[in-house]
């Protein structure tokens, strides 16, 4: 086939009544274009069986992928609900740490943040037995005394002598109250701060003065609550201990 003046590479020509696909390099020095064609009906012979031994292995690894996919994920699936199950089935006091090395690679991360709550919850644990074991031993002593105080009261025939011992039964419930106040305060130093914990230091300082309103009226001081306070984040006593502060 006569090539075109210049014509170099690929191109389609129709002969007859059969297409051909052909490739041309002119070669200048000797003045002479070299061509290699083929029936375009051949090419396509061979790009169908090309297309056909690769089809039938990707039909079959498409199959094998998925069946490979299903059983990886349902191992993985199966560890997290091992770990989930082991933690649902503890107590509401056992706070012992799971086995790191038990679970797989990709969950250790999720037990040992499992582990550094446990942790937090035995040092909660921990306060609330020191706070227990302190408030029994603290009262224990002012409490006998009270006892004691009554038994006298109700022995004691003066009047005057009396009155003198209801003086002292009475200071002895104030300074009981004292200590009970402080005792909560103690057990209320970590206060939980979040979103959805507001507080209205008005209402704190209002309720606060309340409580002590008898003990002025009898010293004669007036109290009274002024001014608004915006709302604060954090729990209730330390709401109120930081509108005292303000």
């Amino acid at each position: 086939t006569p090539p075109a003046p210049g014509q170099k590479g690929f191109q389609t020509l129709q002969s007859g009544r059969h297409a051909w696909r052909i490739f041309s390099l002119p070669i200048r020095d000797a003045g002479v274009t070299v061509q290699v064609g083929e029936r375009t009906s051949i090419r396509s012979v061979f790009v169908n069986r090309i297309l056909v031994e690769l089809a039938i292995p990707l039909l079959l690894l498409i199959p094998a992928s998925l069946a490979l996919i299903w059983l990886a994920l349902t191992d993985g699936l199966q560890a997290l609900r091992s770990l989930v199950a082991a933690i649902g089935k503890r107590g509401s006091r056992d706070l012992s740490p799971l086995e790191i090395e038990r679970w797989p690679h990709d969950l250790q991360p999720l037990a040992r943040s499992v582990n550094d709550l446990l942790q937090r919850l035995e040092r909660s644990y921990e306060h609330e037995r020191q706070f227990i074991d302190s408030a029994a031993h603290q009262l224990r002593t002012p409490l006998a005394a009270l006892s004691l105080q009554a038994q006298l009261i109700a022995r004691e025939d003066d009047p005057r002598e009396r009155a003198v011992q209801v003086g002292q039964l009475r200071e002895g419930v104030a300074r009981a109250t004292e200590l009970t106040e402080q005792l909560l305060t103690l057990a209320r130093l970590e206060p939980q701060v979040g979103p959805d914990l507001v507080a209205d230091p008005r209402a704190e300082v209002a309720a606060a003065l309340a409580e002590i309103a008898v003990v002025a009226a009898d010293r004669g001081v007036a109290l009274a609550v002024e001014g608004q306070a915006p709302m604060v984040a954090g729990d209730q006593v330390f709401g109120a201990l930081g509108a005292f502060s303000s």
